[in-house]
């Protein structure tokens, strides 16, 4: 293996390192967003040269992956607030009628009395439909999502699940988009009033993530360095060699 490949597969390296830092960046930023799923990279490795001249081993990253492992939930006593036991995401509007997916159910009543997020989106119910509060009345959440208002069942969270996790794409902090058929209610899911689901990152664990992989580009970046030299040590002497 020539060192000028040398040199390319650990520059592939340095990039995925770079590419795992701007990945524990997000994590430790997001920390403390209610909703919020740890993502990484998924990484890929490719051989280089031909079976008779091997040229080392490249890395390829092949995109950022979601983990979707429920975060802690802790009560917060407000009743517009809402936390899902169990696989599945909240629906609230999105761009041109697309809603998005989240697991974030920290809600609240706008002026007009339509129930939304904090960002202002409107939260769906289980056809699709914004959901509108009457006012001055007592708002409670059911386990099954059903909302009351005054003991009366007004609507349904739209409470949904999806077969295959990794066709949701990431559209914002804690906010999902699904291309694919409809997706369905969820199942086996209980939805706990007056309290939110916590982000499922580990702050002391990707500051640790991010400590390591500051130590793995530095120590390419370095030996790439020093490559470089190499290669140009020997180009300088290379004339005189050959006298």
């Amino acid at each position: 293996m020539s060192g000028l490949s040398s040199i390319y597969i650990m520059t592939s390296r340095m990039q995925g390192q770079r590419k795992k830092m701007d990945s524990v960046a997000v994590n430790v930023a997001n920390a403390n967003t209610p909703g919020f799923k740890r993502q990484g990279v998924d990484f890929e490795t490719i051989v280089g040269g031909r079976d008779s001249r091997p040229a080392g081993n490249f890395v390829k990253d092949r995109g950022f992956k979601t983990t979707f492992s429920q975060g802690p939930i802790n009560a917060t006593g407000n009743p517009f607030d809402a936390a899902i036991m169990g696989d599945g995401f909240f629906a609230v509007g999105g761009l041109n009628g697309v809603p998005n997916y989240t697991r974030d159910g920290h809600f609240t009543m706008s002026p007009d009395g339509t129930l939304t997020n904090w960002e202002g989106q409107p939260v769906l119910d289980d056809t699709g439909n914004e959901i509108a509060v009457p006012p001055n009345t007592r708002f409670e959440i059911t386990p099954d999502g059903t909302i009351t208002s005054d003991g009366q069942a007004i609507a349904r969270l739209g409470v949904f699940q999806f077969d295959e996790l990794a066709t949701l794409t990431r559209v914002g902090g804690n906010q999902f988009q699904y291309d694919g058929p409809a997706p369905q209610m969820a199942q086996n899911v209980q939805v706990i009033s007056g309290a939110i689901e916590s982000s499922n990152v580990d702050p002391v664990l990707e500051t640790v993530r991010m400590t390591e992989v500051s130590q793995a580009y530095q120590g390419a970046a370095n030996l790439v360095s020093r490559m470089e030299d190499l290669q140009s040590r020997a180009i300088r002497e290379l004339p005189s060699s050959s006298q």
